[in-house]
């Protein structure tokens, strides 16, 4: 946080927003886990930023003139939208979903900002890239050589994970419950 608030303070530019936080909790307390890796830290925020800012300008231009209606919507459509997107595509970083919420609430300005707040995630993505293996802990470049393991989910029928071998339907059954992308 001291870099980003060098870097603002250099440049001044705002670097420093609310989710930038959590994903340095993250990348130093979770270095390991991919949903810390650079990969999923980058491209989450900037999908969670184009997300919420589309869903802002999109309501916006439909003619929600009020503007707590409009950022009613908005940030419930984003929030939707960027839950489905980070499923699909396996970009799995939860302080992302702060990103789309700042965007989508109309906070973010332009492309300008939308660039610093990228940009302050790769400067914080190579800090700890840095940091953490001069400690001796792996923190990849870009993507971890391991998927993420998702937790057990309890339902009202038991508890679902992840099955190695078994049945076919399952194993699909158990992609299913825990909103993993199934294979073609």
């Amino acid at each position: 946080m001291s870099v980003m608030g060098a870097v603002s303070y250099l440049t001044s530019w705002v670097y420093i927003f609310p989710s930038i936080g959590p994903s340095v909790f993250m990348i130093f307390y979770f270095p390991s886990s991919p949903i810390s890796a650079p990969r999923n830290t980058i491209m989450g925020h900037l999908m969670g930023i184009v997300v919420g800012y589309a869903s802002f300008k999109v309501m916006g231009m439909l003619g929600m003139a009020d503007h707590n209606l409009l950022v009613l919507v908005s940030s419930g459509v984003s929030m939707g939208l960027f839950g489905i997107l980070m499923a699909l595509t396996g970009i799995l970083h939860p302080p992302a979903a702060a990103s789309c919420l700042i965007a989508s609430l109309g906070l973010v300005k332009g492309i300008s900002q939308a660039a610093g707040m990228v940009g302050s995630m790769v400067v914080i993505c190579l800090v700890g890239y840095v940091v953490n293996n001069l400690a001796g802990i792996e923190y990849p470049l870009w993507s971890p050589e391991q998927r993420a393991v998702l937790p057990k989910i309890r339902t009202v029928l038991g508890d679902v994970e992840e099955l190695e071998g078994g049945d076919e339907i399952e194993r699909i059954a158990a992609r299913l419950a825990m909103r993993q992308k199934l294979e073609d």
